[in-house]
């Protein structure tokens, strides 16, 4: 430790005390630089001399380099370097002597641990050409895809990425790996957003269909002609049936849109990953103002162009092989534009793009048309551009099914009235929301619930799995089924809306199952009213015929509320309580009031069985039925049944066991 110190210090007196003292020179543990390399880092020559001269092994490598990068190193890419040796920590330095005496004693300049970073890669880094000169004489690999990880891809991160880049190209003139390395680094010039670097690499591969993918992003007219004159087709695959006017059109770059379309690119060609190149241009603006996390971004496109590396290949962070993404920005390294010049960009490509003969009422997408896209973005001077375009306003499918469903689900109230305006039909249902009318008794309020009404919204439609828009409504506070519940505003906007909707559908009928749904329903959600669901819609309904069918699936629910129960029984006319309707209860309290309808009921063995296995409240349903029907005559069967219930740390009720002592001692008799 003491020696490190004095490395560090570049204490020359200290060190050759300390080594005269017999100190380990290769003194080496976890997180912790052995002497050479923090002497070759900060560039002490006559430390680092005396230190080989003392027996220092110069491919001795640190184990874990996070210590010196923590020490205000310079250089990002030795700082991240698992395994480090002497030469790494010179050429990130730039200390050119160093690294001249350590090639002339032998080291590899190509030498690196476990596959990472080679020295000519950590030059490039930090932008020392003397020393990437120096490595390059002595016989370093810039890039070999099979063994080597590509140096021209941190020359292009570095301080001086044009003079590094420079000589690095000039020794891959030759060589077979000069095209991989120039797509690598192209990826890396496209998130620098450096025009310049872009058009040197080009150059050097004005025939890569990769190349010309990553130009179509970047957004160069000029890149693009240098390779459009090199004989690439301007309507050719660019990779999994790419063409690069959606990528362009994806991307927002109009003057590249408007440079292909004039070199004979056609707008008719749907490729299979962005559709039409307007379908691309609205895709592209909703990539690129949308959350990463939202179901809507998730069904984007998502361009990936593998670097061809050998999968055991490892760069500088430990990854086997490196993607590029096609990431959604307008400009690469430039910042990104407000929304608003976004739409005005959007709108120009669109009509460039429509009278070039773009089909701008494309369906198959996963997110459905343009126009739905524009909905959901809520903007209606794009809304507006689109119908001019031909857009048809009744176009579904798609993620959102309808324009309008895609501008309510965001709230987008412009682009809502804007579109209902227009005439879009209300009733269109998608499969995934129902109609409009579903998804806002579902998840929106009354006002907008109302507005689907006098826009001639149809509440007898039924929707996903044959919900009705009564049942949507319900489904907001009912917990079953529980992925309707919406926990935040289902109080605050659930009667308003049961109202309107009450109020304004008189003519549309009341299926059993919303009953059954409305007896599940608190009193708690229904304010100060005082009236059970049940009650409100029996108002309104008053012709209504519940049957035996509906009871039997009320009581059925955990949740089912007495007050909404009597209801329906009064509604009942002439039903009695049966067996049937008895082994269905789950609760005492609706068991409860059964008997308070009908005092006199039929009581079976089977009741009594199917009562002895609910869950926790068994014991106190049987307590309920002896209290109300002593003379049963219970069989050992039931016994058993009863006593095994009793097992958990409930009390058994008290009548049941007096029960069973009379029932043994008849055994007796």
């Amino acid at each position: 430790m003491a020696l490190h110190l004095a490395v560090e210090l570049q204490d020359l007196e200290i060190v050759r005390m300390l080594l005269d003292a017999e100190a380990d020179v290769n003194f080496q543990q976890r997180r912790l630089l052995p002497p050479l390399t923090i002497a070759c880092y900060t560039g002490n020559m006559e430390i680092a001399a005396l230190l080989i001269e003392k027996g220092a092994n110069i491919r001795s490598t640190e184990i874990d380099s996070g210590t010196l990068g923590s020490r205000e190193s310079t250089d990002d890419v030795f700082a991240d370097c698992n395994q480090a040796s002497a030469l790494h920590a010179a050429s990130a330095g730039d200390h050119y002597e160093i690294a001249a005496m350590l090639l002339s004693r032998g080291m590899d300049p190509n030498y690196r641990v476990a596959g990472f970073a080679t020295p000519i890669a950590v030059a490039a880094s930090s932008g020392s050409l003397r020393t990437i000169k120096l490595l390059l004489e002595f016989g370093a690999v810039v890039y070999n895809p099979s063994d080597v990880p590509n140096a021209l891809v941190r020359a292009v991160t570095s301080n001086k990425p044009q003079y590094g880049m420079q000589l690095l190209l000039e020794r891959l003139v030759d060589s077979p790996h000069l095209l991989p390395a120039c797509e690598e680094a192209l990826e890396e010039v496209l998130k620098q957003g450096d025009e310049d670097l872009l058009l040197s690499l080009v150059e050097k591969v004005p025939k890569s269909l990769c190349a010309f993918a990553i130009v179509c992003r970047f957004g160069s007219s000029r890149a693009a002609s240098m390779i459009l004159s090199n004989g690439i087709d301007v309507n050719g695959d660019l990779g999994n049936g790419v063409r690069a006017l959606q990528l362009a059109a994806y991307h927002q770059h109009l003057g590249l849109v408007f440079f292909l379309i004039k070199e004979g690119a056609d707008a008719c060609i749907i490729d299979p990953l962005y559709g039409s190149p307007i379908s691309a241009v609205l895709e592209g603006l909703l990539a690129s103002v949308e959350g990463h996390n939202s179901p809507q971004y998730k069904l984007l496109p998502e361009t990936k162009y593998p670097r061809k590396v050998n999968p055991a290949l490892k760069d500088d962070s430990g990854t086997s092989s490196r993607q590029a993404y096609d990431y959604p920005t307008s400009r690469y390294g430039k910042g990104r534009l407000p929304l608003s010049k976004k739409i005005g960009l959007s709108k120009r490509l669109v009509k460039i793009l429509s009278e070039a003969g773009a089909d701008v009422n494309i369906m198959n997408r996963p997110l459905g048309p343009p126009l739905h896209i524009a909905a959901y973005i809520g903007d209606t001077s794009l809304l507006k551009c689109l119908l001019l375009q031909g857009t048809h306003i009744a176009s579904d499918g798609g993620y959102f099914g309808s324009a309008l469903i895609a501008a309510m689900i965001q709230d987008r109230h412009a682009a809502f009235n804007f579109l209902l305006t227009r005439g879009i039909n209300v009733n269109t249902y998608p499969k995934t929301f129902g109609t409009a009318l579903h998804y806002a008794c579902r998840y929106k309020n009354s006002e907008t619930v109302q507005t689907i009404l006098d826009n001639g919204g149809d509440p007898d439609l039924y929707g996903a799995e044959l919900e009705s828009p009564l049942a949507a409504v319900l489904g907001r506070v009912v917990k079953e089924p529980a992925r309707y519940r919406i926990e935040r505003e289902a109080d605050s906007n659930f009667k308003p809306i049961l109202d309107v909707l009450l109020r304004n559908g008189h003519a549309f009928h009341i299926r059993d199952a919303d009953l059954v749904l409305a007896a599940q329903v608190e009193l708690s959600h229904l304010r100060s009213s005082g009236k059970s669901t049940v009650e409100m819609i029996i108002e309104h309904h008053p012709e209504l015929h519940v049957d035996q069918g509906v009871i039997i699936a009320a009581v059925s629910a955990s949740s089912c509320e007495e007050n909404s129960l009597k209801s329906l029984l009064q509604h009942a006319k002439a039903m009695k309580i049966t067996p049937e309707i008895l082994k269905c209860v789950k609760k005492p309290e609706i068991l409860k009031t059964l008997f308070h309808f009908q005092p006199q009921c039929e009581i079976t063995h089977e009741v009594f069985e199917a009562l002895v296995r609910v869950d926790y409240d068994g014991p106190y349903l049987i307590e309920i039925l002896l209290d109300q029907c002593s003379h049963l005559d219970l069989t050992p069967a039931i016994i058993v049944s009863f006593l095994r219930e009793c097992s958990r740390p409930i009390v058994p009720n008290r009548s049941f066991v007096d029960f069973y002592k009379d029932y043994l001692i008849t055994l007796q008799e």
